[in-house]
């Protein structure tokens, strides 16, 4: 099912997805005075950039919490693959939320002395 430009509940309030392709995805979220979202982590860079409102981004390295930024209106932060995050607005708050992954033309990592060739 396409996603694109469906307006989406969550616990915390609403997500759009506006643009999708196999590098990207862009979603404008609207999230509610107090709204949350769980702790959890990526294979893909998530970038936060804050249209209205203030937003709080938690971010967790190896179970240890590293960082706490404080996101207002025209502020973008971005928390890199693997790296747990949580968001909580302090106010009434929408977000322009991107995705981003990285296609890596020499991401082969070969086992040790393996090699091809022809039977």
């Amino acid at each position: 099912m396409n996603k694109l430009g469906i307006r989406l509940g969550k616990a915390w309030g609403y997500t759009t997805m506006i643009f999708e392709n196999l590098n990207v995805e862009v979603h404008v979220i609207e999230i509610e005075k107090g709204g949350y979202c769980s702790i959890h982590a990526h294979d893909k860079i998530n970038i936060f950039y804050v249209v209205s409102g203030k937003l709080k981004v938690k971010t967790w390295v190896e179970n240890k919490l590293t960082d706490i930024s404080e996101v207002n209106a025209g502020q973008t932060t971005a928390i890199y693959t693997d790296f747990e995050h949580q968001f909580e607005a302090l106010e009434k708050t929408i977000c322009v939320e991107i995705y981003h992954i990285f296609l890596k033309p020499d991401d082969i990592r070969r086992r040790k002395g393996s090699v091809g060739g022809l039977k």
